[in-house]
């Protein structure tokens, strides 16, 4: 990640402007033209109360067809800005929402158990549009009025030096009670994003749940717990707001009281005897200082915006610079053949989760896996066989002991080397909006279409999409609402067919189907068991049975391995977790 060593949020993303600096420079050179013909209006003004008001009819014609074309030319320019900065606020924030997106997706498992989903959603929506105002708008503002502001006070030194110079004394007093409010703006932006951050990820935690908030009844505390947290968003967005105010109050006052100041003395000098300015001298001189008013009130109104959108930029700054996972572009299996035989063997495997760091879910786990062998594992709830899986798909980073792909330590292989070797079916499914056929592509996105259609008949899916009137095309809706919870596991393990992986890893695979589907699954899932490293997570009794060694474990731990009968002879702590669980 390319970073710059300073303390300002907006600068440190200014390095997603570099492919597009063409582009920047032709939007800052139609910036300096608008400005220039900005600042040449106060001079047709002068020529006009001077020469124009004097001359002939013909030659005032010709001084205000020149004034006409200072307007054209500045409105020419300024068009041309707008159009630019706005492509490049528009493709600059497109870029960042992709580069957030992108990180995220890098973050190992315990990132997600620290920070809410909802907050990730605000911080790539609310903060990022606040950014795109500033690129595609303030900020070009910003610059205009600022180089503007320079032009005009060097123009009234060059009209009048005696004006120049009362200016020159009116403005700290007019620029220090702006410095005094700013400080504030920022710490107060910041708070306000934060705020409305947790609203986002209270609703979006309360709608993903809605089935359960329903079946409890639940709507008339989360609404009044929803109204809690907007009641809070709108506290710290009215401290914002009052800033703001206080700000605006301050500059427009400050700015007109020197206005007036300077017209005043501006006045005094056109009487006297001779005169030590022209009309158009005073008027050229007044629209200078307007300009310096305005580009002032300007770019202190925009400032307010940039202390804001600092802000956002911290936001998405902490979300860029959170260290992911290593190697996470690494998607190959170049450093083991297709179909490889390893024995998985696991070596003083110790792992608390980083939310309950003082909870060893493993314990100093010792354990071989053999290739091309089904091992099931069985334990009460919190065994840590769920967390097993985790580590083996390099979820998590391991704090103690290692696990080992033959010779090779997981630690050391590229994740997405080790994940490529996997097929995972979870026990809670996770189905994407979208049609059918697109959800058990996602299994392996670059698979034929007969691929997926083979899988699917494999998975036992094609039984159930026969009957749906739009087949494969058809529509699941937002996490899968439209299917029941066995048609989601068997849509989960077509994608496993279609990955077609060395390692198979089931944990609860056919918890959500009736006997009769799970017999049918069961026999398919002995086909693409065949030949592969197979790790199963399973309560059922009918699962475990089959399995060529099963590990007992309990509060992440080994009791006890081998067969089945072998167990129920030898352990009689397995026995009783058969009595009480598996024959459920």
């Amino acid at each position: 990640m390319f970073r710059l060593t300073t303390t300002s949020p907006l600068w440190r993303l200014s390095h997603f402007f570099t492919p597009y600096l063409n582009t920047l420079a032709l939007a800052l050179l139609a910036l300096i033209l608008s400005t220039g013909f900005y600042l040449s209006v106060p001079i047709a003004i002068r020529y006009v109360f001077d020469v124009g008001l004097q001359s002939s009819l013909m030659q005032s014609f010709w001084i205000f067809f020149l004034c006409l074309l200072v307007c054209l030319g500045f409105s020419i320019t300024s068009a041309w800005r707008f159009y630019l900065v706005s492509w490049l606020g528009e493709r600059i924030v497109a870029d960042l929402r992709v580069a957030v997106f992108r990180k995220v997706l890098s973050y190992e498992m315990q990132v997600f158990e620290f920070i809410q989903t909802g907050e990730i959603l605000s911080r790539l929506t609310t903060d990022t549009v606040l950014i795109e105002q500033i690129i595609g708008t303030s900020l070009s503002m910003a610059l205009r009025n600022s180089i503007a502001l320079l032009g005009a006070l060097l123009m009234i030194f060059l009209t009048s030096w005696q004006l120049a110079l009362l200016v020159l004394c009116v403005t700290p007093c007019v620029l220090l009670p702006i410095i005094l409010v700013l400080r504030w703006q920022r710490r107060l932006s910041r708070d306000s994003q934060d705020a409305l951050a947790l609203t986002s990820a209270y609703a979006g935690e309360v709608l993903q749940a809605i089935l359960v908030t329903k079946a409890f009844c639940h709507q008339d505390y989360d609404h009044r717990r929803y109204q809690n947290v907007i009641e809070q968003s709108f506290d710290s967005a009215k401290k914002r707001i009052w800033m703001r105010a206080l700000l605006t109050v301050v500059v427009i006052f400050f700015i007109l009281s020197g206005l007036l100041t300077v017209l005043w003395f501006g006045f005094s000098l056109l009487r006297t005897t001779p005169p030590i300015l022209s009309a158009g001298e005073l008027a050229q001189f007044l629209s200078y200082a307007l300009i310096v008013a305005v580009s002032f009130a300007a770019v202190s109104e925009v400032w307010g915006d940039i202390q804001r959108a600092a802000g956002a930029s911290e936001r998405l700054i902490e979300l860029l610079e959170k260290p992911g996972e290593f190697n996470k572009d690494e998607s190959s299996s170049d450093i083991f053949p297709e179909q490889t035989s390893l024995d998985i063997t696991i070596r003083h495997l110790s792992f608390s989760y980083p939310s309950r760091s003082n909870v060893s879910v493993i314990d100093n786990l010792n354990l071989t896996i053999e290739s091309g062998k089904m091992t099931a594992f069985v334990g009460h709830s919190g065994a840590g066989k769920t967390t097993l899986l985790h580590l083996l798909l390099r979820l998590y980073t391991i704090e103690r002991g290692d696990i080992y792909f033959g010779k090779y330590s997981i630690a050391t292989l590229p994740i997405g080397t080790v994940r490529a070797l996997m097929s995972f079916v979870p026990q809670d499914v996770s189905i994407f909006s979208g049609s059918i056929l697109e959800n058990i592509h996602y299994g392996q996105p670059k698979a034929s279409l007969d691929s997926v259609y083979a899988a699917a008949k494999s998975a036992l899916v094609d039984d159930f999409v026969q009957n749906l009137p739009a087949g494969y095309a058809t529509q699941v809706g937002e996490r899968g609402m439209r299917l029941s919870g066995g048609q989601k596991q068997r849509i989960a393990i077509a994608r496993a067919f279609l990955r077609n992986a060395p390692f198979l890893l089931l944990d609860e695979a056919t918890s959500a189907l009736d006997p009769k589907n799970e017999a049918l699954l069961q026999s398919v899932l002995s086909t693409l068991m065949k030949k592969r490293t197979t790790l199963v997570v399973a309560h059922r009794l009918s699962t475990v049975r089959k399995a060529d060694k099963i590990v007992f474990m309990e509060k992440g731990r080994l009791i006890a391995e081998g067969t089945h009968n072998e167990l129920m002879q030898d352990s009689p702590a397995y026995a009783q977790f058969v009595h009480y669980q598996l024959s459920d």
